[in-house]
């Protein structure tokens, strides 16, 4: 639903599919939220697990803003989905630095959406995120006024 197009409006259209759902391709997109939050999970012993919770909306094709999350489990394994996602941002900290969750919000990323049934409904998954290639204003003056910094400590 584009929510432009809704406010002011006195009545709203539930649709027809609750669940966001886009056909299996590439899209784009930005992150617009990012958190650790605490998951269930059938795989850990207590049955919880953290994870780091982005928010994704995506363009679809009809030109409506579809929302998905990706919620990888807070983990440093160089094998695991977070550090991976992370790398595709070109997002990963160093050992020992820290990664500002803030930092991920307002990235433009491009998503592979991939669907998958199960009793009977179909879910539109994100299997592969990675920036896309283009800064954002917010990348473009962190850019900027990084390597002003930089370059003034040798000007002397």
């Amino acid at each position: 639903m584009n929510k432009q197009m809704s406010i002011g409006k006195s009545t709203i259209k539930r649709p027809l599919v609750s669940r966001s759902y886009l056909p299996n391709g590439e899209y784009f997109g930005e992150i617009v939220a990012a958190e650790i939050i605490e998951m269930d999970s059938q795989f850990h012993s207590d049955g919880k697990r953290e994870v780091l919770n982005m928010k994704v909306e995506v363009n679809s094709p009809t030109g409506d803003i579809e929302t998905f999350f990706v919620s990888p489990t807070l983990s440093w394994s160089s094998k695991g989905k977070m550090v991976q996602i992370l790398q595709n941002l070109n997002c990963l900290p160093s050992p020992g630095e820290d990664l500002l969750l803030q930092d991920l919000i307002g990235i433009s990323v491009s998503v592979i959406i991939e669907n998958k049934t199960k009793d009977d409904v179909t879910y539109s998954n994100i299997i592969e995120m990675k920036s896309d290639g283009s800064a954002t204003s917010k990348t473009k003056a962190i850019k900027s006024s990084s390597q002003t910094d930089f370059e003034s400590l040798f000007e002397d």
